[in-house]
This record gives C-alpha cells, structure tokens and sequence, in this order.
C-alpha cells in the first residue's frame, strides 16, 4: 500500500478520536514506515539504477539513465512520442511503438515496472490509429527480454544530451518480434470481422 493511501486510511474519524490514542499509534507506526519504505526504495533506485546481463558468457552490470538526468530525458521523450501520435498504416504503428517502448526503458524512470509502462503506453498510438493491440506472449518473453537488455547495453547509457534512440540491428530485431506476434492478434480480428461480414449478408 502506498503512503498516500495509507494517509487516507489513517484519516479516519474512529482513529483520530483523541479519546482513544490507542487507536491512533498503530496509523503513526505504520506511517512512519511506509515514509521509510518511499524513502528506502528512493536510495536504492538512486544508488543501483541498473540491471545485469550475460556477454560472452560474463556477468556484467548495466547502468541506465543517472536519475538527475531523468527528469530532462523525460521531457524529451514525451514531446518525442507526442509526434508519433499520427499514424498512418501498420509499418508506421510498429515503428512508433518500438520508438516508445525502447527509448522510455533506457531511460527507465521508476524504481519498477518500467517494462510494463512502456508496453502499456506504447500500444496508445497502435491503438489511436485503429488497430488491435501489440502483445508480446510469456512464451516470447525472455526473447522479449534478451533483445531489449542487448541493445541498451550495445548502445551505451542514455545521457541528457544523447540521441534518444541510436541505430543498432538488434531495433529491427525486436520489431520482427513484434510483427509477427501482431500478426496472430490481427489475423484473428480479421477472422471476426469476415465472419461478422458473412452473418450480416445472410441477415433478410
């Protein structure tokens, strides 16, 4: 539960009855350590704001974005995703969602679930222009996984100043992954549309 739950919760009339301390001083510890755990996870993602990989058979650590940068590369990111928000056929939708996806991962700005906001957001503009979702399967997901660690790692740390998105083989990679696990999600709203099309023209 979050701190700012928790204050709700503790906001209660029955635990700030002043006839009844008691009841308040369970709320006073409990905020007290949901204040230490925000703060906890704050240094933490401040102090090891990386993950680690294998290459060639070597374990090695990898740094993203360096939190003071996080904010300006934020910025960047959004009015960068805000140009892609017009799509125009379904090359252009996996081109934005691979932009999206890749650069807001880089920069990794939460302590956690970066992955699943950046496919979360990517697919609003897959979605904006009319089209099914892009979804990548668990059984895909340490392909998934594999490709997004090996390019951040192949094209360094993100700095305020650095390209958003550099060029690198293992981009077109991951977005043969996802066009072909698109085209299951598509092939079958294809299939209900033409069934849907063949129940109406048999309709009197």
């Amino acid at each position: 539960m979050s701190a700012p739950h928790i204050r709700m919760l503790c906001q209660n009339p029955e635990l700030q009855n002043p006839q009844n301390p008691q009841a308040r001083r369970p709320c006073s510890l409990i905020e007290k350590n949901a204040k230490n755990d925000e703060s906890c996870a704050r240094s933490q993602w401040e102090r090891w704001h990386g993950t680690t990989g294998v290459v060639d058979g070597k374990s090695i650590y990898m740094e993203y974005a360096a939190p003071v940068d996080v904010p300006r590369l934020m910025d960047r990111w959004l009015t960068d995703f805000n140009k892609t928000r017009s799509i125009n056929g379904s090359a252009q939708a996996v081109a934005a969602y691979v932009r999206t996806h890749m650069v807001f991962v880089r920069i990794h700005p939460f302590f956690d679930g970066n992955g699943r906001m950046a496919r979360l957001i990517a697919n609003l503009p897959v979605l904006s222009a009319g089209f099914p979702p892009i979804l990548v399967p668990m059984s895909r997901g340490g392909d998934y996984i594999d490709l997004l660690w090996h390019y951040q790692n192949a094209v360094g740390r993100i700095g305020r100043g650095s390209r958003l998105l550099p060029p690198h083989p293992t981009l077109r990679e991951f977005e043969s992954l996802l066009l072909e696990e698109w085209k299951k999600s598509t092939s079958i709203v294809e299939e209900a549309s033409q069934l849907h099309t063949q129940r109406r023209s048999l309709t009197p």
